[in-house]
C-alpha cells in the first residue's frame, strides 16, 4: 500500500503532531529529535495506540511492515483469534513488575524471624523455646521459602494434616503462629486479603476429623469425693498437726490407688486411717469418724463437693 509519507519528510518534520501514513500508521513528533512510530486501531469501540519504535531504529519501510504485522494480530485469521495487543503488552509489563516485587519481598521464614526478634524481650522462656522450635520443625520446610503472597490455604492444610490428630495442641499452636506472622506482614488496608492460615470452614472440613476428647479422672478422685468435707474451723493452728493429718489422708488415698491398680475394690476408704485422723485432738481440721462417714457417705458423694 502506497503511503503518504516520504523518507525526506520524516527527516525534516519538526513540528509537534501526528502525521498519518495510511493503514493506521502514524509518525508522532514531539520535537526535532523525538519522533516515534505508532499503530492506531480500534477494538470493542475503544481507540488504541500501539508503539512500534523510534524513527531512528525503524525506517519508513520497516515501520510499514511492523504496522502490517500488528494489524494482522489485532484482526486475526481463521485459525487465530484477534487480540488487543496494547492490553496484552500492558499485562506482560504488570507480570514483570509483580515478579520483580515478589523477588524483593521477604520470605515467610525471614518474616517469622523478624517477628520473633521483635517479641523476644517480652516473652517467657517457654515462648522463647516453643516459637522457633515449632516453626522450624513444621512451618519452615513447606512454606519457609515462600513469600507471604505466595502462601495458599493448601500449603497450610499440607503441613497441618499429618499432626492434626496425633499432636492436637501442637497443630493448633503452629497454625495460630503462622496466622499471626502472615497478619503482621499484610497491608491493613487490603480488604480483599484473606489470611490463608485462618481456620475457615473450608480448612476445618478438609482436615481429618478429630475424635472427641475422653476425660480420664485420677483414680483417687472417686475416693476424694466420698470423703466427708474437711473444714478449716479457724485460721492459724499448729503446722505439725496439719502436716500429720495431710500425711494420713495421703496414706489413705495411696492405699486406695494401689488397690485400684491391682483390681481390688475401693468402695470405702480405709477405716483405720480415717478413724485415726478424725480422733485427733486440738486439730484445726475435723473429719467425721468412720461410722459417721458411712452413714453420711451417700449424701456427701451425691453432693460431689470437697471443702
Amino acid at each position: 500500500m502506497a503511503g503518504k509519507l516520504k523518507p525526506l519528510d520524516i527527516e525534516r518534520e519538526t513540528k509537534a503532531g501526528k502525521y498519518a501514513d495510511g493503514g493506521g500508521l502514524y509518525l508522532i513528533v514531539a520535537s526535532a529529535t523525538a519522533k516515534n512510530w505508532a499503530f492506531r486501531y480500534w477494538i470493542e469501540g475503544k481507540e488504541r495506540w500501539h508503539g512500534l519504535g523510534s524513527f531512528r531504529d525503524l525506517s519508513l519501510r520497516d515501520a510499514r511492515l511492523a504496522r502490517d504485522a500488528a494489524r494482522l494480530r489485532v484482526k486475526g485469521d481463521r485459525n487465530t483469534p484477534g487480540v488487543d495487543i496494547v492490553a496484552e503488552k500492558r499485562a506482560a509489563r504488570q507480570r514483570t513488575q509483580a515478579a520483580e516485587i515478589a523477588a524483593a519481598a521477604p520470605t515467610f521464614q525471614q518474616c517469622a524471624e523478624k517477628y520473633i526478634d521483635a517479641q523476644w524481650s517480652g516473652w517467657s522462656e517457654k515462648h522463647r523455646a516453643q516459637w522457633p522450635a515449632s516453626l522450624k520443625r513444621y512451618a519452615y520446610p513447606p512454606i519457609g521459602g515462600l513469600t507471604i503472597a505466595d502462601i495458599r490455604p493448601s500449603h497450610i492444610y499440607d503441613l497441618l494434616a499429618p499432626i492434626w490428630i496425633e499432636k492436637r495442641e501442637t497443630a493448633n499452636r503452629v497454625r495460630g503462629r503462622i496466622e499471626t506472622i502472615i497478619a503482621k506482614n499484610t497491608d491493613i488496608n487490603d480488604l480483599d486479603f484473606r489470611n490463608p492460615a485462618e481456620l475457615t470452614k473450608q480448612l476445618r472440613e478438609k482436615l481429618p476429623k478429630r475424635p472427641k476428647r475422653t476425660v480420664r479422672h485420677h483414680p483417687a478422685l472417686a475416693l476424694c469425693l466420698r470423703c466427708s468435707r474437711i473444714r478449716r474451723l479457724r485460721p492459724g493452728g499448729n503446722r505439725a498437726q496439719r502436716h500429720d493429718i495431710e500425711t494420713d489422708i495421703g496414706s489413705a488415698l495411696h492405699v486406695a490407688v494401689a488397690a485400684e491398680d491391682v483390681g481390688a475394690a475401693v468402695a470405702d476408704p480405709h477405716p483405720t486411717t480415717f478413724a485415726a485422723i478424725s480422733n485427733r485432738k486440738n486439730s484445726t481440721f475435723i473429719l467425721p469418724t468412720y461410722t459417721q462417714f458411712k452413714t453420711s457417705g451417700s449424701r456427701t458423694a451425691s453432693n460431689g463437693s470437697l471443702h
